[in-house]
This record gives C-alpha cells, structure tokens and sequence, in this order.
C-alpha cells in the first residue's frame, strides 16, 4: 500500500503511520538544493523502510504564470471539493506548454540523464517515474538499459549541476 503526496509534512507523516510500503514524492535536483524540499521524506522512508519512487525527477523548475499556460478552472467540479477549486483560483495551476507536464521539464538529453541520475543515486529511492511524455522519457531510457546498477553520477557533474539551475 502507498501513496502519493506534494506536502512534505503529510508525507512524512504518513510514512511514519507505519500503514505504507511504498511514497510516491517529488525527489528532484532543483527542490532538493533550492527549495529543501526532499530530504525529510528521504530520511523518514530509509527510518521505517518505506520505498520512496522519485517524482518529478525530470525538473528544471517551477512553471509560472508567465512560463506556463493556465488551466481552465470551471464554475464547479462534481468531483473535486471547493476548497479545491477556490485553491486553484488563487494559485493559479499551470502546464508546460510544450510538454503539458506541471513543472518545466529540462529538455537537454545530456541534463536529463543527470536529473534522473541525481534522483537515483539519493538513499532511500527505489524507483523514478518517467517524465510526462514519451519524449522525454526516450531521451533517458538508454540510460539504464541493460544495466544491473544505477551508474553514479560525479562530484564534478553535481557542481555544474549547481551552477545551471541556481
């Protein structure tokens, strides 16, 4: 039994509820190193053996209202609460234009392959989940193919890494 969450606070208490197996959060490069968000939920996971699939491993950042083009939001949702629609109002919701993904994928092969691999090597990552098309996720499949480890990615890389998406 797992689940998928985007709050940090809520996923580490679910993982520590002892009622999951399995987390499905937002582990990438950009959030990890500029916005703290990650190791939390890494550390939690590894403290109960709770396996954690890396979402959103792809990203190079948050889309904006001006990188992004807006959802359209109707008057009323059968399925989704107000709270809910009323959140999306005010915090407006936007997709990638080119690849109709919720964050700005990196597009670079060669940086892709990195951001996976950054997602891969963190302790208590058992998995990532390609990113949003099929695209995209050609560019890292022969990555891992035929491979028995996930290959670790260098000090060097990581310092670059650092640099680009700062």
């Amino acid at each position: 039994i797992g689940f998928s969450a985007h709050s940090e606070p809520m996923a580490i208490q679910m993982i520590q509820s002892g009622l999951v197996d399995t987390c499905m959060f937002p582990i990438n490069f950009v959030s990890y190193h500029y916005g703290g968000v990650g190791q939390g939920v890494l550390d939690a996971a590894i403290a109960h053996g709770v396996g954690v699939i890396a979402l959103k491993s792809g990203a190079r950042g948050r889309l904006t209202t001006q990188s992004g083009d807006a959802v359209h939001v109707p008057q009323t949702f059968h399925h989704i609460p107000e709270w809910k629609r009323q959140e999306m109002i005010h915090y407006p919701v936007v997709t990638s234009p080119k690849y109709y993904t919720w964050y700005e994928p990196e597009d670079d092969p060669v940086e892709l392959n990195k951001l996976v691999l950054w997602a891969l090597n963190q302790k208590g990552v058992t998995a990532v989940l390609p990113p949003g098309t099929m695209d995209l996720l050609d560019r890292i499949s022969d990555m891992v193919r035929g491979k028995s480890e996930v290959p670790v990615l260098s000090e060097e890389d990581v310092e670059g890494m650092k640099r680009r998406y700062e």
